[in-house]
């Protein structure tokens, strides 16, 4: 794994932010991100760019699998893809490990965000009232793709970015 350049971030960051707010991952930004990633494997290490593409083939397989499970989209498949290509194949279970935390940070704070928009005093009353959480997403506005009909989602890309970042921090 290289370090993370100022454009990696802000790649990273762009994606993160657009995905936040309108659930949408923009594949310019993924391509870029991977130019921008070859192009220093190149530069500084070229032995591990094979494995770097090892990892990116590995992430995506795991990713496709959990997309045909119904727990992720078509654009958070690709973008791990493209995550397993950055952190390559020796830092790639740590790196999916700490993108698994950093979701469910992030997970707490969108459940949060949307209890405080439906108008409920206590949050328990959620568990209990299955229909608040499926009508959660149409108070705030937002609808959904076809395939999650009425169920809560929320975004993947901010999560991932900050399990990478808590993981750059912690380990490399």
């Amino acid at each position: 794994m290289l370090p993370f350049s100022i454009i990696s971030w802000g790649l990273l960051f762009a994606i993160a932010v657009s995905d936040a707010k309108s659930h949408k991952i923009p594949n310019i930004c993924l391509l870029l991100l991977l130019g921008y990633q070859t192009l220093l494997y190149i530069n500084i290490e070229p032995g591990l760019l094979i494995y770097a593409f090892l990892a990116l083939v590995s992430a995506f397989l795991l990713a496709l699998l959990l997309y045909f499970l119904r727990v992720l989209s078509p654009g958070d498949v690709k973008l791990i893809g493209v995550i397993g290509f950055l952190l390559g194949f020796e830092h790639l279970i740590l790196g999916i490990a700490w993108i698994v935390i950093g979701s469910g940070i992030t997970a707490v704070f969108y459940i949060f965000h949307n209890i405080s928009f439906l108008g409920v005093n206590n949050p328990l009353y959620i568990i209990s009232n299955r229909e608040l959480v499926t009508e959660a997403n149409y108070e705030l506005g937002k609808m959904n793709i076809p395939r999650y009909k009425k169920a809560l989602t929320m975004p993947f890309a901010p999560g991932a970015v900050l399990g990478i970042a808590l993981y750059s921090h912690m380990f490399v």
